[in-house]
């Protein structure tokens, strides 16, 4: 199925995320129906009813079949990996988004805008909003804080043990030391 809006896609596809050493588009959109490829099969032949035997060999199917996929535009992704060992006629892409709706999976017409953000996502993950920055660092700096008063609490109970085993020295808060030498 051509459509002027998908070769626009397409277009800035190519442009902002460039292509691969033999310019093939690193992402596409293409209609489910459209692409074939070439698998290798050992499937029964029937003619009527009546079973024929195996057929083996090579045979040209959709890449997307309808009862799977139904008929919808999916956004491909190129990736440097083997093929499926049925597969004799691969060209690298892969399924990673298709635009239908909910349970219906009835087609929805995808534009630049949602093509980018679901892209972005997939190489970058997703941002975070403001408030959950702050939230982040506020949680960190409650963290580090507990952790210090901790560390502060499990201080004195060592300082008593000294004590108790002739250690250490309690010190009063109104000490002063003498200046004088004793003779």
């Amino acid at each position: 199925m051509f459509n002027a809006d998908i070769d626009i896609i397409n277009k800035k596809l190519v442009e902002v995320y460039g292509t691969d050493l033999l310019h093939d588009a690193r992402w596409r959109l293409v209609w489910s129906m459209d692409p074939r490829e070439k698998r290798f099969v050992c499937e029964p032949e029937y003619y009527g009813s009546i079973f024929s035997g195996y057929f083996t060999g090579v045979v040209d199917r959709p890449k997307y079949p309808k009862k799977s996929w139904g008929e919808c535009w999916i956004l491909e992704r190129l990736l440097f990996s083997a093929p499926p060992p049925d597969v004799v006629g691969w060209d690298s892409y892969e399924p990673f988004w298709s635009f239908v709706t909910g349970s219906e999976r009835k087609p929805i017409q995808p534009n630049w805008y949602a093509v980018n953000f679901i892209i972005q996502l997939a190489l970058h993950g997703p941002k975070e909003t403001l408030s959950q920055a702050y939230d982040r660092e506020e949680k960190k700096w409650s963290d580090e804080t507990k952790q210090v008063r901790d560390m502060i609490d499990d201080d004195l109970p060592w300082k008593v043990l000294q004590l108790k085993h002739h250690e250490g020295i309690a010190v009063p808060s109104n000490f002063v030391p003498s200046t004088e030498k004793s003779q």
